[in-house]
């Protein structure tokens, strides 16, 4: 078997975030174009310096090859890297930068065995969720993950978090978007950011994590080659959770509906707000409402949430704003809210809800009625849907 057989490649789409920043004047993170590769390339865990210049170089277009120190059953995984110019800041992520991730996991799908995205932490939940929409019928890894610090810093969580996205997506057939960070592989669109200080920034509170890497002594195994120490990180994968790879052809569907919002409801809210927030003039077309515990409202809300459903054609997703949890017809607050036109969201998250409601709103072939039918499916694993 030549040494070909044993290499997975791996594109890596750096759009940016505070895994690659770097400090300005006045001690402010920035991104700047280029730390991230460079950091990377310098950084013996991540990159097998001697290995990767024996291997083709310009492969599909890029003048430089990075390689993982041999990973389990001897297989190299190989990476190329695409940075965005300039790299975003996640807080101005925008529907356009969504596309263009899409179109290049598209363009160089037929290149890889997988893809990582690096991106920053504050939109990574709501990114991950849309591209698992956007990328219909996937049957290869898309993994997003960052760092809370960035690699330039001492103590960054960058290093660990790249080794796993870098081995799950090269070395698993894992046919889904995921997101990988600190030790743990979500479904993109179940995952949530908790944190904003601590390494242990998302969680999946409405399901289990997919995989994990474990590089605890206990879970590692040491081999020593030509004179050199291998770590063999174990992995424990749930493949009873993972979305099963289909037949069809795998495509990109890039149209997003902007005309989404998000009404999160609170003690006080007045029915003024509400009329004002669901306006016609204001052209929504979907709304996330987030509503108490498993999907009650105000019954004083009903009249205007119906008028909103069946006179101006708003699809309203009633989720809950509990971390964790399901929408249920417990009481009849929630009943009636379904009787008004509302959709019952499930379990689905707030980002999801959203990326789901962009998606379904572009399906220009379907009416209001198919639409709220595809908005009750599970899609992409994003809801749970409970049988009698």
């Amino acid at each position: 078997m030549s040494s070909a057989d044993h290499q997975r490649h791996v594109l890596v789409l750096d759009t940016g975030g505070t895994i690659g920043m770097t400090k300005d004047d006045e001690g402010a993170l920035i991104p700047k174009f280029g730390v991230f590769s460079k950091e990377v390339a310098e950084n013996p865990r991540l990159n097998d310096n001697v290995y990767a210049k024996k291997c083709e170089q310009n492969y599909k277009g890029f003048d430089k090859t990075y390689a993982l120190p041999l990973g389990s059953d001897y297989k190299r995984v190989l990476y190329y890297i695409k940075e965005y110019k300039p790299p975003i800041d996640s807080s101005q992520i925008k529907l356009e930068n969504w596309k263009t991730m899409a179109e290049d996991v598209k363009h160089y799908y037929g290149d890889f065995d997988g893809f990582v995205i690096i991106h920053g932490t504050d939109t990574m939940a709501y990114t991950s969720a849309t591209l698992s929409f956007m990328l219909e019928n996937l049957g290869k890894p898309v993994i997003l993950t960052g760092a809370q610090i960035p690699l330039q810093e001492i103590g960054s969580d960058g290093w660990d978090n790249l080794l796993g996205a870098l081995s799950f997506a090269g070395l698993y057939v894992i046919p889904e978007v995921t997101l990988f960070f600190d030790k743990k592989l979500f479904r993109g669109n179940r995952v949530t950011k908790i944190d904003c200080n601590k390494f242990k920034a998302f969680d999946s509170p409405n399901f289990e994590p997919l995989a994990t890497m474990e590089p605890s002594l206990s879970g590692a195994v040491c081999r020593r080659l030509n004179g050199r120490n291998y770590l063999f990180i174990a992995f424990s994968v749930n493949w009873c959770n993972m979305l099963k790879k289909t037949k069809d052809e795998f495509k990109v569907d890039t149209d997003l509906s902007p005309k989404v919002g998000l009404l999160k409801l609170y003690p006080g809210i007045t029915i003024e707000n509400v009329t004002s927030f669901l306006n016609e003039d204001h052209g929504l077309k979907g709304v996330v409402l987030q509503t108490y515990g498993v999907g009650g409202s105000p019954t004083t809300f009903l009249d205007v949430l119906s008028k909103a459903v069946k006179e101006n054609g708003v699809l309203i997703l009633n989720c809950t704003q509990c971390i964790k949890g399901t929408v249920l017809p417990t009481y009849k607050v929630g009943k009636d809210l379904e009787k008004a036109g509302l959709i019952p969201g499930a379990d689905i998250n707030g980002e999801a809800a959203l990326a789901k409601l962009r998606y379904v709103l572009c399906k220009s072939k379907l009416n209001n009625e198919q639409m709220t039918k595809m908005m009750k499916r599970n899609l992409r694993g994003e809801i749970t849907l409970l049988t009698a």
